[in-house]
């Protein structure tokens, strides 16, 4: 049996390879991912009958009509980066459909992020501020730790539905209102 030239110089430099490459690609692993994406949760918000538009408290927002909404609810992402800011803080990021935007926030080292009304079956309010995150810092409680439960210590991420058809951040109440919903 006759092999090409080229086939005996492949099966050469097949049996010279070494075994392993010193440097290839694999999978992260969830906890090394988790290290740098931080805690990201995606909730799906069904806008209140009569919205026209909505805001989040990050200040992204737009027509409703212009909104993907996926099974009739707006998708919103919301993460705390496992990274740091320059100042200590937390980075939160939240993604809409009309785009993204980030903070740091003075956080404690421990904290959770936790959905707020999840499960709720009743439509939203129109025109007021309503909690759909907070970011919860962990205080110390016994022998461990447990989540700060004052609001006043929470970073809260919130939508404000409007019947207006195109809303601006500067026309609606400050999105610490929110919080008040939580008392």
């Amino acid at each position: 049996m006759r092999l090409p030239l080229a086939a005996l110089a492949l099966l050469t430099l097949t049996a010279c390879a070494p075994d392993r490459a010193v440097i290839h690609r694999e999978v992260p692993t969830t906890s090394e991912l988790a290290a740098i994406l931080g805690n990201v949760q995606t909730l799906a918000v069904r806008p209140p009958p009569g919205a026209r538009s909505v805001l989040l408290s990050s200040g992204i927002g737009g027509p409703l009509k212009d909104a993907d909404l996926p099974g009739g609810a707006l998708r919103v992402t919301v993460g705390v980066s496992g990274l740091d800011c320059p100042d200590g803080g937390r980075n939160v990021r939240v993604v809409g459909p009309f785009g993204s935007s980030g903070t740091c926030v003075p956080m404690t080292p421990s904290f959770g992020l936790q959905p707020l009304h999840d499960g709720r079956t009743t439509p939203l309010p129109l025109n007021r501020w309503v909690p759909m995150a907070a970011l919860q810092p962990t205080v110390a409680r016994g022998l461990g730790v447990v989540s700060d439960p004052d609001p006043a210590h929470w970073h809260l991420v919130s939508v404000y539905f409007s019947d207006a058809p195109n809303i601006h951040a500067d026309a609606v109440p400050d999105a610490s209102t929110a919080a008040q919903t939580l008392k």
